[in-house]
């Protein structure tokens, strides 16, 4: 092999360099060795870019021009668990760490670097990571990407580089990129910081960031001035000054340290969930580690509008059905007259006249009393326009251009106010001492950078004090536990997830919807620790005003189906549950017991599908959770009931939930009793 070439390996990740007089550079990273040329491109993990006396215009963009002249290494240390690579400039020290805390095909790779002068402004930043060899314009690769809207959430798309304009070179250096991006505070509103590619030959790559703000996600192409060669690479961007008008502005040796990026390299797209597991189990240490089930009073069930004689009947056949929470969601603070629940958001008095004149504090010594464990929803972040807090401490709030910065009915604390943090931490207090051991935090509004305003605040900076605040909060009541939710999964990158014990999978309320946003968020998050509605008797939005009582009561089927869906991570029971009797609770009280009788297999276990990532409006979906020589397989029969998979038969496949085996199981084929139903099976 060339002299020039320097091949690493560490876990089962090969990393080839290239050794210049400036020192190593990477050139790729792969599963095996391979064959290299002298005429191979190579890239710095990282770029950072500071004024344009540097000769660079802060644009991403400008990192296809990049020349390792621009840098000097200075370091290079590597062991067995790590590698640390160090660059030195004119304006910063630059480190990048690799941290092997998987199972050998995965890592995670942040930067740091620290300011050599005072009030130095950087205008632009990524972690760069070289991929393959683009080897042709064909079908060769395919680009996967998730988009996440309200309600639509895990929505893979994918595309062959052709369909998105990758040329294989051209005579001048291949420019070419696909992006996915996030603007604002909900930063997975629009999309997932995550890609995936995948090559014909079985070989995947995969990248997921860590958001405390805007950011981007591309897949790259760089070429070289009259050559045929190009190369493809990941590009993770947080703050860039012409792409996101952000900036960074540091002091004299003050540091900054960027989001964590995961990176995945798999030998085929069935073990990549297995290798993203690996790092997320070794690395979370907040998540749901026992069968903990949980009833909510908000989906398809009191709608915000909690009232006393229902939340009783709940509380009752909650504790009947041997329950470990009781949450009660919005509402819980407001008064009749109150026709905008936002309005009154920050004070968090607990003495509104929904819950009846004994209001919260009954209800939560009441659910004490029947051996459960109470929690309430807060939307911690923001205050109301007829808050108490907000007109007595205007000061507390995120101003933009000199004005107040909210929506209708919601403003936005500013963590970066000693105050807020006080204020809030003593709610929180408050209600712990009243016995609450769950919060259900929500957020549902969005604000951008004010950078250019107030100069001293920025939305990066604030969320890095969020979580900062809940770390406390975490720290300081460990038996506490935390939910994540921002209008479902609108916030729910693994940068803030850390930091809470469950994460809100969807606020979607139609059942039939809700196994496509399963498959496609359980790419990104562990089952574990993803909390997914229940809803066995539901009562719609729009018919919540009536007598629930009079509603149609659903059939088995639309029960089974609703379970179904809950026992695939975290279960979330909601709707009118003590309507349910006969047969129809039995349904109930044995999904509990199959709940807790797997859980321990599902904390264990990673998601495979047999027929990919399905989108919405399927006519079937299914998922194997899979460990060791165990899979259980969940079918969800929409206007196909017949399922192909391969491996099963009648002598290693059995239906387990429902109990009773009414689905037909043959030599590779399992065929559902109906539509519109749903089927657990275990496959040895």
């Amino acid at each position: 092999m060339d002299e020039s070439f320097r091949i690493l390996k560490f876990g089962k990740l090969f990393f080839c360099f290239i050794k210049t007089e400036r020192g190593l550079f990477l050139n790729s990273i792969g599963l095996r060795e391979g064959s290299l040329s002298d005429k191979e491109i190579y890239l710095p993990f990282t770029y950072v870019q500071a004024g344009n006396h540097n000769g660079f215009f802060g644009t991403v963009s400008d990192v296809y021009n990049m020349d390792p002249e621009n840098f000097v290494q200075t370091n290079f240390e590597y062991g067995s668990e790590y590698m640390v690579l160090a660059y030195d400039s004119d304006f910063a020290n630059v480190k990048c760490r690799f941290d092997f805390t998987g199972d050998g095909y995965s890592f995670t790779l942040k930067a740091c670097f620290t300011s050599k002068k005072q009030g130095l402004v950087l205008n632009s930043f990524g972690l760069a990571l070289p991929l393959a060899e683009y080897e042709d314009d064909g079908e060769a690769y395919r680009l996967y990407f998730r988009r996440n809207k309200w309600q639509a959430e895990g929505q893979w798309s994918q595309s062959d580089l052709r369909k998105l304009g990758f040329l294989k070179y051209t005579n001048h250096p291949s420019l070419n990129e696909f992006s996915v991006y996030n603007y604002g505070s909900q930063t997975t509103s629009s999309y997932y910081p995550s890609l995936m590619l995948s090559k014909k030959d079985g070989q995947v790559w995969f990248m997921e960031g860590e958001a405390f703000g805007n950011w981007s996600a591309k897949l790259c192409q760089k070429g070289v001035w009259g050559g045929k060669i190009s190369r493809l690479f990941f590009l993770y961007s947080c703050f860039e000054e012409r792409e996101f008008a952000d900036k960074i502005v540091l002091n004299d040796r003050e540091a900054y340290e960027s989001p964590e990026v995961l990176y995945v390299f798999s030998e085929s797209e069935k073990n990549v969930c297995e290798h993203v597991y690996s790092v997320k189990r070794k690395k979370n240490s907040n998540q749901m580690n026992s069968p903990v089930a949980f009833f909510n009073d908000y989906m398809n069930c009191l709608w915000a509008k909690p009232d006393y004689r229902s939340e009783i009947a709940l509380i009752e056949r909650a504790a009947k059905l041997g329950l470990d929470y009781y949450i009660i969601d919005d509402g819980w603070y407001l008064y009749k007259g109150d026709k905008e629940v936002g309005n009154r958001l920050g004070d968090w008095n607990d003495d509104g006249d929904l819950l009846g004149a004994s209001g919260l504090t009954f209800l939560i010594e009441y659910i004490l009393l029947k051996k459960m464990k109470p929690g309430i929803w807060m939307e911690l972040e923001v205050a109301g326009k007829n808050s108490k807090v907000f007109h007595e401490h205007p000061q507390w709030f995120i101003e933009y251009c000199g004005d107040l910065y909210g929506s209708a009915s919601r403003y936005f604390f500013n963590f970066s106010v000693p105050q807020v943090n006080e204020y809030l931490f003593s709610v929180v207090e408050k209600y712990y001492t009243m016995g609450i051991r769950y919060l259900k935090i929500d957020y549902n509004d969005s604000y951008l950078w004010t950078d250019e305003c107030r100069g001293s605040f920025s939305l990066r900076e604030n969320y890095k004090k969020i979580c900062g605040f809940y770390k406390k909060i975490k720290k300081t009541f460990p038996d506490l536990i935390l939910e994540n939710c921002a209008s479902g999964g609108m916030r729910s990158d693994n940068g803030i997830l850390k930091y809470f014990d469950l994460q809100s999978m969807s606020d979607q309320e139609n059942y039939q919807l809700i196994p496509s946003l399963i498959l496609g968020s359980l790419v990104n998050n562990v089952p574990e620790k993803l909390g997914i509605w229940s809803m066995p008797y539901p009562i719609g939005f729009y018919e919540k005003e009536g007598d629930p009582s009079t509603v149609k009561a659903p059939d088995d089927e639309q029960i089974i189906f609703n379970l179904v869906n809950g026992l695939a991570g975290c279960l979330v029971l909601s709707s009118r549950i003590d309507f349910l009797g006969g047969r129809q609770e039995g349904y109930l009280t044995e999904a509990l017991r199959f709940y807790r009788e797997n859980f321990s297999f599902v904390k264990r276990a990673y998601p495979e599908y047999p027929y990919g990532l399905q989108r919405v409006n399927n006519d079937r979906y299914a998922l194997i959770l899979r460990y060791k020589k165990r899979a259980l397989l969940y079918t969800w029969a929409l206007k196909e009931k017949v399922f192909e998979i391969g491996e099963v038969n009648g002598q290693n496949c059995r239906q387990i939930f429902p109990k009773g085996q009414d689905s037909l199981i043959s030599e590779g084929k399992i065929e559902l009793k109906n539509k519109y139903s749903a089927r657990i099976f275990e496959v040895l």
